[in-house]
């Protein structure tokens, strides 16, 4: 049977799963399968248990208003019933009613299903409103509750209406008092008097929970709690292009020491007693301080108590677990700086029941990082609360600052919600793009390789093992797809995946091919990695300090790219399966990575796959599975930052207001006529002819209860009309005063550099692959030419992993200084050249000052260099420390009977680890010096576009 037998079936199985039930039922079945076979076949797989998305409650269920009161409902909020006055009522009390209006406008159009949310953000400034012009829109970030409000026309009309009137601070104090009055204000309105009563009766936080019941998205509805939106400078820069400062929060610095030695110690369960006199120890401050005064005698008594408890021999999981406690008694947390002894026993009661379940004996700790994942992520299960999940992924974040834990991926694990946990960040593809060609413009091979092994992180969305450990062989041009194989131990198993290639730009999918067949000549088609011979780490710092500094933004990692990723496949695909094609579109979709062309070519390969695009395709599901993921639980829960907005685009439905209201909310005098014409859709004038034909004038058809109460009314006051939506957004946002604006930035493109002349690093692996008997086929023509004419030997230089560092930093500094070199810098190479060969000291200040000369091309900074004499007060002595001096370095002195004063080639304790391969270095530099100083005589007779590889003639 082979390995992987019962993990193939299992992802079949759990698709078909309707049910939580039938999904258990499943995993029960495979996994007595698995016990009974894996006697027989010890290497045989468990199969994994697929997350899928959290369980969606019934569209109408039995706790919901009825659907005819709904509808009922919402037409009276968008197109009010009108009746002679408000029976009883004065002026303040309509105004309390229109308020009230604006709220279930919010939840109806918004999808805010709770009166929490509305509260907050009634109580929230005007200047924390967010407007945004072409394309129109106004967004309110709450932090606390983790939400983000997208606020549609009809909303957003009303609260630039109702902000300045001295009826929003009534609102802000007594959102519910505002909601009543419009029940109220529309019960009067209806003829039957048990309509009225029935509807008198309807709680006010129902009326917010059911008022959008038909104008949300059905697929999605209960999974808002799990889901993280941008933070404002995030979202900002995102939409518009301004790159505002975004700073790390603040973490709480509390005092990690060194595990001890845990050989011998008891398990967890055998802690029993130390866990009593803690909780103790703490219910016994809460009685005698129940204030929780810090200067008392009480506290310092109480915090000497915890830490001499914090000090006995017990396991490592009680240790940290204690120390956390300690910790937080002690300094407070992040979130607050005093936390109470009753919070910190449920803290207690919370680890107590993930540690029995997670960590119940001390050979968890010595499992690798996926086998501790997995229990980390049971003990995360057994919670059905989301705050003692929040609880406990503090505790592990507090874990992994010990050194000798394992390694936990915290955004791997799967919670009932992710606030206050998910790093919520994304990247623009035009924003990317633009760092990318201004990093690598000018640059030589090795930033070129980091640059493609961002792309492939932020456009195939691989983490950072899978793209270094990416063969060759695993991208296949012909069929268009990279595998991602399990050749490696992987992640988990659902990482072993299939990435079309048809998802990434053609500039990309250019410059992985480039890569490829330069991998495939240098190792002879032998199995060849896509990147070797360099040093990652190095190269990643420097790229992502760059990206920091660029976007103004301190919160970006490498795994941001993978969080971008996800965001653009499923607006992608959502754009292909909903048709959606907005005419004004924010900042990040302004890039050919959504245009008819990219997609078109996504429909074809989906349809090549045997899966067409359609309103039933499963995005969320698709999109998880290409990026290795255990579900779409996960995907939804940590990757995706745009989706709020996304399904309220693709949810729009036309909405149709009494222009008598609209002209109301958007002006204060006659203009408001003009306006009028903006906002609303014209009819199509053959609509307009028809009914001039048939003797009469063109209207909307109103449900029969609205049109008996409109009858008193003049018709020229009961009209209704379909709006413009982005019209009227771009009225409401310019009227909303405080609020902030932002405008959509264009860009300039950024210059492209011709490279006509290879880096050094480029000719030096060019100089290595001639070296080791490549054909001249496959040298490039710029380099084969200069070769003809080249009449010494070429040097052969061997780097070593060991090495890799430093010859990426010396590559670095000579491609940076080389435009810059001078003749003196170049002599001063030659004389260190001479002077490495004989082995003798430098006698001469001349020498001396060439070879520092040569040093500094080389980029070596730091230095000391030793002097050696028998005065070292002598003028002589002092003008050699001078001339050290001059150039940065340190002088050294060794006392010696010669009174000649010398130097050492070498410099002081220079621990430098390619110095005894300093002749190929300096024979390398002169070389690329002569091809240099060549490459006048050798362009002409190449053709244009035959100096670079194919995709090295610009920074694509």
């Amino acid at each position: 049977m082979p390995d992987s037998a019962l993990a193939r079936v299992a992802g079949k199985l759990y698709r078909t799963a309707t049910t939580r039930d039938a999904l258990t039922a499943y995993h029960q079945v495979l996994l007595l399968l698995w016990e009974q076979q894996v006697l027989n076949s010890p290497s045989l797989r468990q199969p994994e248990v697929w997350r899928p998305l959290p369980p969606d409650t019934p569209t109408v269920a039995q706790y919901h208003l009825p659907v005819g009161w709904v509808e009922r409902l919402t037409a009276d909020l968008l197109r009010p019933p009108v009746s002679n006055g408000f029976v009883g009522h004065d002026a303040q009390q309509a105004d309390a009613a229109t308020c009230g209006r604006w709220l279930l406008v919010v939840a109806w159009e918004s999808g805010v299903e709770s009166l929490a949310i509305l509260k907050a953000m009634c109580q929230v400034p005007v200047s924390e409103w967010v407007g945004f012009q072409s394309p129109a829109a106004l967004s309110l970030y709450l932090p606390d509750e983790a939400t983000r409000i997208w606020l549609g026309p009809v909303g957003s009309a009303l609260l630039s209406y109702l902000s300045p009137q001295p009826i929003w601070a009534t609102l802000k104090r007594h959102p519910e008092a505002c909601i009543t009055a419009w029940l109220e204000q529309v019960t009067q309105c209806y003829v039957v008097p048990w309509e009225g009563k029935q509807l008198a009766g309807i709680r006010i936080s129902e009326l917010v929970r059911d008022i959008g019941l038909l104008a949300r998205s059905i697929g999605l509805r209960g999974i808002w709690a799990s889901y993280t939106p941008l933070p404002d400078p995030v979202m900002i820069r995102s939409f518009t292009g301004h790159c505002l400062p975004v700073s790390a929060p603040k973490s709480h610095g509390l005092p990690i020491m060194p595990l001890p030695a845990t050989e011998g110690r008891a398990t967890f369960l055998q802690d029993a007693e130390l866990h009593r006199q803690l909780r103790a120890c703490l219910s016994e401050y809460q009685r005698v301080n129940p204030q929780d005064r810090r200067q008392r005698r009480s506290y310092r008594q109480a915090q000497q108590q915890l830490m001499a408890l914090a000090q006995q021999p017990m396991s490592r999981a009680s240790l940290l677990a204690v120390r956390w406690l300690v910790a937080l008694f002690t300094h407070g947390s992040a979130w607050k700086a005093k936390l109470a002894a009753s919070t910190l026993l449920t803290y207690h009661s919370s680890l107590t029941r993930f540690i029995k379940t997670a960590w119940p004996e001390e050979a968890v700790f010595a499992l690798p990082a996926e086998a501790f994942t997995a229990c980390c992520q049971s003990g995360l299960a057994s919670f059905e609360q989301a705050e003692s999940q929040y609880t406990v992924l503090r505790f592990l974040q507090f874990c992994q600052r010990h050194p000798g834990m394992p390694t936990l991926d915290l955004e791997e694990l799967t919670v009932l919600s992710a606030q206050g946990r998910v790093r919520a960040n994304y990247l623009a593809p035009a924003d990317f793009d633009e760092v990318c060609l201004r990093f690598a413009r000018g640059k030589g091979r090795f930033e070129q390789q980091i640059v493609l092994f961002m792309q492939l992180c932020y456009y195939a969305g691989l983490r950072e093992d899978e793209a270094l450990s990416l063969q060759c062989q695993a991208i296949s041009f012909d069929t268009g797809i990279l595998y991602i194989t399990p050749d490696k131990r992987r992640k988990t198993p659902h990482a072993v995946r299939k990435i079309p290639l048809a998802l990434l730009p053609p500039s990309v999918v250019k410059a992985l091919s480039a890569q490829c067949d330069a991998q495939w000549i240098r190792h002879a088609a032998k199995p060849a990695p896509l990147f070797d011979d360099w040093h990652y780490a190095s190269l990643e710092t420097q790229f992502i300090n760059f990206l920091r500094e660029a976007m103004n933004d301190t919160t970006l990692v490498t795994h941001s790219l993978r969080h971008s990723c996800a965001n653009n496949w499923t607006v992608m695909l959502s754009m292909l399966a909903f048709d959606y094609h907005p005419v004004s579109r924010p900042y990040f979709l302004r890039h050919a990575l959504f245009e008819s062309a990219q997609l078109g070519g996504i429909r074809a390969m989906l349809a090549a796959l045997g899966s067409p695009v359609s309103l039933y395709f499963p995005v969320l599901e698709w999109v998880s599975e290409r990026l290795g993921h255990a579900g779409p639980a996960t995907t939804l829960t940590i990757y995706l930052h745009l989706l709020d907005w996304l399904v309220l685009q693709l949810s729009a439905t036309p909405c149709r207001l009494v222009k008598r209201d609209v002209r109301q909310w958007i002006a204060s005098s006659n203009y408001s006529f003009e306006l009028q014409k903006q906002v609303f859709v014209n009819l199509p004038t053959r609509e307009v002819d028809a009914c001039r034909t048939a003797g009469s004038e063109p209207r909307f058809t109103e449900p029969h209860y609205i049109e008996d109460n409109r009858r008193a009314l003049p018709q020229s006051d009961n009209k209704v009309g379909e709006i413009v939506p982005d019209a009227l957004l771009s009225i409401a946002v310019k009227r909303l005063v405080g609020c902030r604006r932002f405008t959509v930035i264009d860009k300039p493109p950024v210059p492209v550099a011709k490279n006509t002349v290879l880096s050094f690093s480029l000719f030096a692996l060019e100089v290595r692959n001639a070296c080791q008997g490549s054909a001249d086929r496959d040298l490039l023509p710029c380099f084969l030419a200069w070769l003809q004419q080249y009449e010494k030997a070429l040097p052969l230089l061997t780097v070593t992993a060991r090495h890799q560092p430093a010859w990426l930093r010396l590559c670095q500094s000579l491609e940076g200084a080389w435009p810059f070199r001078t003749r003196l810098a170049l002599r001063g190479l030659s004389t260190l050249y001479h002077c490495y060969r004989r082995g003798e000291p430098i006698t001469a200040i001349r020498n001396l000052n060439r070879v520092l000369y040569g040093y500094r091309l080389l980029g070596l900074q730091g230095l000391t260099m030793a002097i050696s004499g028998h005065d070292r007060q002598s003028a002589t002595a002092r003008t050699w420390r001078r001339v050290i001096e001059r150039h940065g370095y340190q002088v050294e002195w060794i006392s010696s009977e010669r009174k000649r004063v010398s130097a050492a080639v070498k410099p002081y304790r220079f621990a430098w680890p390619l110095w005894s391969a300093m002749p190929a270095i300096l024979d390398l530099v002169m070389a690329y010096e002569d091809y240099c100083r060549s490459l006048p005589q050798i362009s002409p007779s190449l053709k244009p576009g035959l100096l670079l590889p194919s995709g090295q003639n610009e920074h694509d």
